[in-house]
């Protein structure tokens, strides 16, 4: 039987400062340390490589160079640029680590750039 999502899509959720930075009121807080990789979500997955020499336009015009397009299902959690992710493909080393370039929720399924 063929599997629509035969991968397992893992991503760290939230953004991690490593020096200090400010809160919403303005306050300096101190530095906050990831505590190591911590994978908070998980989908599944199927992640295709797409070969030399693909590129998309970024927010800011600049092309973005990708190695991976991931499609998810369409009811999966957002994923913001910058996002590092892990697809697993039943191995204990990832298939795919890498940031996300751009995230697309569209009518029957989600899809990322990586």
């Amino acid at each position: 039987m063929v599997k629509r999502f035969p991968h397992q899509l893992s991503f760290s959720k939230g953004k991690y400062y490593v020096g200090p930075y400010q809160n919403s009121a303005g306050d300096w807080m101190a530095p906050k340390i990831p505590d190591g990789d911590r994978i908070v979500e998980d989908s599944p997955c199927r992640a295709e490589p797409v070969g030399e020499g693909n590129t998309i336009r970024g927010e800011d015009g600049e092309q973005i160079a990708y190695k991976f397009k991931i499609y998810l299902p369409k009811d999966c959690p957002e994923i913001s640029p910058g996002t590092m992710l892990w697809v697993y493909a039943g191995q204990p080393e990832p298939l795919v680590k890498d940031t996300a370039k751009r995230f697309h929720r569209g009518q029957l399924n989600a899809q990322v750039w990586v």
